[in-house]
């Protein structure tokens, strides 16, 4: 087994920028997220905007139209 494999698992609540939080709040710096993570952080407001703003638009399409705008 791997000395890794030892230690309990960390259930984790949510991301903001570098940090992960637990479920009792407890704070923990991601140091070995993704890439795009360390470049982004969790949960970017930016990113989160873009994508609630597309989901807005596709959500008002047609479902037989996945197109862009005429």
């Amino acid at each position: 087994m791997k000395a890794h494999e030892r230690f309990p698992l960390v259930p984790i609540a949510r991301g903001q920028g570098v940090w992960l939080y637990d479920f009792d709040g407890r704070r923990y710096l991601d140091a070995v997220s993704s890439w795009w993570v360390n470049v982004l952080g969790h949960a970017n407001p930016r990113i989160n905007a873009a994508l609630r703003e597309q989901l807005e638009a596709a959500r008002a399409r047609h479902a037989r139209r996945f197109t862009h705008e005429r």
